[in-house]
């Protein structure tokens, strides 16, 4: 596979425009594709989980670009890296596929980017994209049948992969722009629809509770935070009134 140079195309959020120069190796054959992991070591980020996956897939060379509190197991560390360097570019250019299994990552711009790469991403469906042919989902708990998944992709065909590719670019062209985007903000805040709340459990709405009346941006939080402005604002009146009264006198 080959990744593109990090020059912003402003018709989406990551459309790259120029491929890296050419090397040795850019389109490699089954057995010899490397997976990447772009991201921090948080617990949403569900790492663990990425090293049962990489356990079940052996001889393939798993990365992780990032930084966290201890290593991944099974991935090679390699720290921060400036996509918008030379050398960062030739880093991201020696992989084939972004593997990602957040618990909760809410669409994380990282998919985006690894599309524009030219890199396939490989990604649970919680992390905010299911059902898209060219960004293909594995399970989450499951780290047997996720690993099969990704050997199933790994073995593919480079027609196959190289068609992947050239949809995740559509995609940025045509779906994933700026325009859409701010055009979806844009209604969100000015519609007066409230969306329909699913339903919850005892136990969540208990810690909902919870979190509502210890949390500082809870209800006592705000409340406290109302009276600080009030009382801000009332020291403020009097420190501005108070030179007009000494003039009277």
């Amino acid at each position: 596979m080959f990744a593109l140079a990090a020059e912003d195309d402003p018709s989406g959020p990551g459309r790259r425009s120029k491929p890296l120069p050419a090397a040795q190796d850019l389109v490699r054959r089954p057995g010899k594709r490397r997976v990447v992991y772009i991201g921090r070591k948080y617990r949403y980020k569900n790492t663990a989980y990425l090293s049962g996956i990489a356990a079940g897939v052996p001889g393939v060379e798993f990365a992780w670009i990032g930084v966290g509190d201890g290593p991944i197991e099974g991935f090679a560390s390699l720290g921060e890296i400036d996509f918008g360097s030379k050398a960062g570019r030739d880093v991201i250019a020696g992989f084939d596929f972004m593997l990602t299994v957040g618990r909760a990552d809410a669409n994380p711009t990282t998919i985006l980017e690894a599309m524009a790469w030219g890199l396939i991403p490989v990604c649970t469906p919680t992390s905010g994209y299911q059902g898209i042919p060219s960004i293909p989902n594995v399970p989450l708990g499951d780290a047997a049948s996720a690993a099969a998944n990704l050997r199933r992709l790994l073995s593919l065909d480079e027609p196959d992969l190289l068609a992947m590719q050239s949809a995740n670019w559509r995609l940025l062209d045509e779906h994933y722009t700026w325009d859409r985007f701010a055009t979806q903000v844009i209604a969100a805040i000015e519609s007066s629809d409230s969306p329909p709340l699913l339903p919850e459990s005892l136990s969540r709405r208990l810690a909902f509770t919870f979190y509502d009346h210890t949390s500082p941006y809870g209800r006592a939080g705000r409340l406290m935070s109302r009276l600080q402005r009030r009382w801000n604002r009332f020291r403020a009146a009097r420190t501005a009134a108070a030179p007009i009264q000494g003039r009277q006198r």
